[in-house]
């Protein structure tokens, strides 16, 4: 798998992930290493948003308390279908392009 951060100044570097299995654990370590010091350096005192997708180690209550301690800013996905409490749009051709191209 690979994971990689785009904004409208640059992309990240590619992030090769050998784990068969991304959990939150696994996910917050990733955005530790490389999401967070990227945006740091990319954008300094500039403000940000992060936005993901809805995928479990995403949405997990962990992950979303991690990114409210150190991101600027980001949108909130639902943690449980039956909390909706999130500010992501799943189904947002305007907030999810790349899922959308051809």
């Amino acid at each position: 798998m690979v994971w990689v951060a785009i904004s409208r100044k640059e992309k990240s570097r590619l992030v090769f992930i050998e784990e068969v299995i991304i959990d939150r654990v696994v996910y917050m370590d990733m955005l530790k290493e490389d999401l967070i010091p990227w945006a740091n350096d990319l954008f300094g005192e500039e403000q940000w948003c992060f936005q993901q997708d809805g995928a479990p180690s995403h949405k997990a209550i962990e992950t979303q308390a991690f990114l409210r301690e150190n991101c600027p800013d980001f949108i909130s996905v639902d943690a449980h279908w039956r909390r909706a409490d999130g500010e992501w749009s799943p189904n947002s051709p305007d907030l999810n392009p790349l899922d959308y191209s051809t």
